[in-house]
Parts: structure tokens; C-alpha cells; sequence
């Protein structure tokens, strides 16, 4: 599949809180592209908040993924699973005005599952013209033996593909690159911080953030 070099797209991977990893790798997309965010923006690193302000603020669009429709849920009251740094980013969050924690709630509601562009779907971890909502933010799964639920490498498996498109996602924190599947989720903040360029054809990306092992934010 030739990528659509008329897509001025530079699409972020997962940031998790990392902020000066985002600023640092915005410094480094060219100019003219619209920046797309994958989603996961929060948890695991330590400025939730500037990452969102950041986000919001500029206006930029962006699909939700599992951890930003795990905060949603929490802000709206409901009763959530506290982990993997989630503790951390409603600490910080709970510090804002209620106004602005408001229009955060509202945001996160209003945020797609996915965007499409000619040739190019967006999503956090996969995307079909069929597939259920929960797959576009969690990814398609299985329970094994056990009754765990395991991931599934959809982009090795051709059932998963749709012809003529090429996903480009997070979630996995993994590098993925073939003509129909580009994972943008490199590990951040313990990893690198990706951006995917459209019309290019390449990433760029930063390296990991100097975190303190022992911070309240570092739950993995």
C-alpha cells in the first residue's frame, strides 16, 4: 500500500503524562502537519495535566483509549479499578477548578473512537468497518485456557485487515510497521515518545523520560 502523501498527518503515540517528552517532540514535527493523538494521555508519567491542557487547549483532535475511558468513568463517579498510575493523574486532576475539571469530563465524552482519513484509519488499538467500539479502544481479545484475557497481534492476521487501509494506533507498546498496520505506542514514558508522519512515511520520536523509579505516577 503507497501511503497518502497528500496527508500532512503527524500522528503521537500513547504519552502517558510524559509532558516534556510531548514538548520535545513537537519541537521536532515539521511544520504544516496536524498532530492526531492516538490517545492515553494520562497515567505512568509525571504531568497528566500539562499533557491535557496541552491537548485541549490546542484544539488538536484525538481518539480515546482504554486509560483516558478509565478516567472518564472515574471523574463521572462511577466505580473503577485504581491502578496503573490512575491514583496519581486524579490527584493532580482534583487539584484544578471544578470548572476546568468539568470541561475535562465533557472533552473525554466528546472524544471519537476513532477519526478516518483517505486510506488511513486512526484509532487507539484497532479499527474495522465492523468490529465493536470496545475493539477500537482495547484491541481485539480472547480468553485463553484460564480464562485470561489475552491481547491479540491482529496485524499478524489478514481476517483482521481491511484492504485499502492502513491503521495507525497505540496501545501495544511495541514498534509495529507494515503496509496495512503502524503502531505509534513506543513505551513512553519508560520508552521513547513516536510520532508517525503520513505523508512521509517515517517517525520521529524522543527518548525516554528521567523518571524516579520510586514516584507515585510510575505504575505500570
Amino acid at each position: 500500500m503507497t501511503p497518502d502523501n497528500t496527508l500532512r498527518l503527524a500522528v503521537i503515540g500513547d504519552v502517558h503524562s510524559s509532558y516534556d517528552q510531548l514538548t520535545s517532540l513537537l519541537s521536532g514535527v515539521p511544520e504544516g502537519h496536524e498532530l492526531i493523538f492516538v490517545g492515553d494521555f494520562t497515567d505512568r508519567g509525571p504531568d497528566p495535566v500539562g499533557v491535557l491542557k496541552l491537548i485541549m487547549d490546542g484544539g488538536h483532535r484525538a481518539v480515546r483509549g482504554n486509560h483516558d475511558d478509565k478516567l472518564l468513568r472515574a471523574l463521572k463517579g462511577n466505580s473503577v479499578q485504581v491502578s496503573g498510575g490512575l491514583e496519581y493523574t486524579l490527584a493532580m486532576i482534583r487539584r484544578e477548578s471544578t470548572s476546568w475539571q468539568n470541561r475535562l469530563r465533557d472533552w473525554l465524552a466528546e472524544l471519537p473512537s476513532f477519526l478516518l482519513f483517505p486510506g488511513v484509519a486512526v484509532a487507539h488499538a484497532y479499527w474495522s468497518p465492523t468490529c465493536p467500539e470496545d475493539d477500537h479502544i482495547w484491541g481485539p481479545r480472547i480468553r485463553d485456557d484460564a480464562g485470561r484475557v489475552q491481547r491479540l497481534r491482529w496485524w499478524e492476521d489478514p481476517a483482521y485487515l481491511t484492504p485499502g487501509l492502513r491503521i495507525i494506533f497505540g496501545h501495544y507498546h511495541m514498534a509495529v510497521y507494515t503496509p496495512q498496520a503502524i503502531c505509534v505506542d513506543f513505551g513512553a514514558p519508560v520508552g521513547p515518545l513516536a510520532a508517525y508522519l503520513v505523508d512521509a512515511d517515517r517517525f520521529i520520536a524522543v527518548p525516554p523520560a528521567k523518571l524516579d523509579e520510586q514516584a507515585a505516577y510510575l505504575q505500570i
